[in-house]
């Protein structure tokens, strides 16, 4: 992707359409005992209802690359579009989330952490980076095989596999620490460290970031413009809302989809009901 975030196309700064944005985190074949943190991991059964609705209702779904240039005011606004995002980058975005995608043809973009990535043992998120779940009261959420099998970080070799077959992948730092804390130098460390990671292992410099745990406190202007300045144009958060495109908004919000959301409230997420909690 070329050309500046704020840049519009033919100069025009008019809005169009709110395209939701939906972040999700995992999905397991049951949610339960997976660490105390059910309440970012949803059923496989809920994530195939959801897909399938969107696939009937005519949803069309967005690659991050379409969104960003729609965001821009480079490409025209796609009807009843919708961008379908996963942070931080566990195994059962391959095994359960990806296949079931497909079933519906809908298209997935993950938001990976690189310091994660090949993690042999189940991964915990905690307030201010990540756990290594490998032995002690960590490992004891994860005696089940197939929980400790999908609680383990994506590898190199898989999210190759998912990129040559159409998904695409932005940055979610490296560790996965609240970036608002760190000094500058630190913060350039852990940029850097992930981009460069990003070029080695998969053969490009994403352009776009979700930040980790992505509320209002977990960012502020001058790190947002660190972020930019490094070729990270678009930035997403978790605050609740639906953005209207092209935009000149530094960070976007997503719409995060939680184990209690029954269709109902899918529908309404997706359809703005809730738009006046951003």
């Amino acid at each position: 992707m070329s050309g500046a975030f704020c840049r519009f196309a033919g100069g025009s700064h008019k809005t169009g359409p709110r395209v939701p944005v939906l972040c999700y985190h995992r999905v397991l074949p049951e949610v339960g005992g997976d660490g105390g943190h059910d309440f970012l991991s949803i059923s496989s059964e809920q994530f195939a209802s959801q897909m399938k609705f969107l696939s009937r209702e005519g949803f069309y779904t967005l690659t991050l690359e379409e969104y960003a240039r729609m965001a821009r005011g480079l490409q025209p606004l796609i009807r009843r579009s919708i961008l379908i995002t996963f942070d931080d980058g566990f195994a059962d975005n391959f095994q359960i989330a990806w296949p079931l995608a497909q079933e519906y043809n809908a298209k997935l973009n993950l938001f990976i952490c690189t310091g994660l990535v090949s993690q042999s043992n189940p991964v915990i998120m905690m307030e201010d980076g990540y756990l290594i779940a490998d032995s002690g009261p960590s490992a004891a959420s994860f005696q089940n095989a197939k929980l400790r099998e999908l609680s383990r970080p994506l590898t190199w070799q898989e999210l190759g596999e998912m990129r040559d077959s159409g998904v695409q992948m932005g940055f979610h730092s490296h560790s996965h620490r609240n970036l608002a804390r760190l000094s500058a130098d630190a913060l350039a460390a852990e940029v850097e460290t992930g981009l460069d990671l990003f070029v080695k292992k998969l053969g490009y410099r994403p352009r776009l970031m979700a930040l980790p745990y992505g509320r209002r406190e977990h960012h502020h202007p001058k790190m947002i413009a660190f972020l930019r300045s490094r070729g990270l144009e678009v930035i997403f958060s978790v605050r609740f809302g639906r953005a209207k495109l092209p935009t000149r908004q530094p960070v976007l919000p997503r719409i995060t989809i939680f184990p209690q959301d029954d269709l109902t409230t899918f529908k309404r997420k997706i359809f703005g009901a809730y738009d006046w909690l951003g």
